[in-house]
Order: structure tokens, then sequence, then C-alpha cells
């Protein structure tokens, strides 16, 4: 039996849509895990990280171009190529590189003092802190002697840290400060002994909500 119902070829899953979209969520989804680990690491280490992916990408981009006819198992293995250069470039980060320089002394426990005499008072960045601000915006700090803060940062994932300023405007450079990193985490500020005042503590990354003061007296 012959006519144009024999002759049509076999139906075929439509390609030319099916590896675009493919390629985008395979991208979409290497980018959002990729971002997470920027985020675990200091922003030296997140810099060289993001530049040695984009050379990588770069380079199998270079190596598709090349070729005369590209076919969709070549556009396939570019996307997985992609997205394992990402993910190996940031495991890499988040096992040789540190987490901040904090990360390499365990911050105190409940009740225990970094030392004899010794003031710690805690200060804490709940869920949602980059817009409604630290729990606590008044500490208090005994004049003349060294103390530390005890910086709990709840917010999960978001980068935070906490620096102590003499002036209210911010001004000048920090009397002392944390490196920031994204929670949950727990960081130690190990403050100087200060005269009787009025000081002032922010998080740099986000100074217009996460405020407050410190009296030392």
């Amino acid at each position: 039996m012959s006519g144009p119902a024999m002759d049509r070829p076999p139906s075929r899953a439509p390609l030319p849509l099916l590896i675009p979209v493919g390629g985008m969520l395979a991208i979409g989804l290497a980018a959002v895990g990729f971002s997470r680990i920027l985020l675990s690491v200091e922003p030296e280490a997140a810099t060289a990280t993001a530049l040695t992916v984009a050379f990588g990408i770069m380079a199998v981009a270079a190596l598709v171009a090349r070729r005369e006819r590209v076919r969709a198992g070549v556009l396939l293995s570019s996307v997985g190529a992609v997205a394992g250069i990402a993910m190996v470039a940031g495991g890499i980060a988040l096992a040789v590189m540190p987490k901040g320089r904090e990360a390499e002394r365990p911050a105190p426990t409940e009740g225990e003092q970094p030392g004899a005499g010794a003031t710690v008072v805690t200060l804490t960045a709940p869920p949602g802190a980059a817009s409604e601000g630290f729990a606590e915006t008044k500490l208090v700090a005994p004049a003349g002697q060294p103390f530390t803060i005890r910086f709990e940062n709840q917010d999960a994932g978001i980068p935070h840290n906490l620096a102590v300023y003499r002036e209210e405007d911010f001004s000048g450079p920090p009397i002392a400060a944390t490196p920031v990193q994204s929670g949950p985490v727990t960081q130690t500020l190990e403050v100087p002994a200060l005269d009787p005042g009025t000081y002032f503590f922010r998080c740099d990354v986000h100074p217009t909500t996460m405020t407050g003061r410190i009296e030392v007296g």
C-alpha cells in the first residue's frame, strides 16, 4: 500500500524548541546554585571564582563557534560543560577559600568570656534584618577596658557584618569591624578600650537600616 500517508516521515520531537528551553533551564539552575556559593565565600574569593568561570564559559563558546556544523549533541554538551565549570569552580572555592578571618577561631559559647574580667555583649541580626534592622539597637559597655561583641547573624543566606564607629554619620574608618559573611554565622568582634561616650555601630552592607549605638561608661 502506498500513498501520501505512507510517504510521511515519522514524527519527531521539536528539537529546535527543546534544545534552547532545556539549555536555559540548565543554565538557570547552575546560576542559582553558583550565586549561593559566591555569597558563602570572601568577596575576593568570589571575584576570582566568578572570573574563572567566565573565562571557562568563553573558552567553551569559542570551541563551539569553531565548528562548521553544530549538532544538538554538541549544544547539550556545551551547556553541561558550562554548568560543570561553575560547580567545579564553586566547589574548589568552598574547599580552599576561608569564609572569613573570624572563622579561624571558634566563637565563645554562652557564658564563656575571651579573657579574665572581659565583658561580652550580644548583638543579633534576626531573619529579615536587612529591612528590619538589628534586634538590639542599643548596647552598653564599660569605659577604659576592651570588650567583645558577639554578633549572631541569623539571617540565612544574607551577608552582614558589624562595624563600630566614633561618629554618628559613620565617617572615618571604623574602630573595629568583622568581615562580611552570609548567615547563619556567629562572629566575635574585639573592641579596644574606649573613653566614656556614645559610639555607633552598623552593618556596612545595609547601612540605612541596620544601625545602633553603644553607650560606654
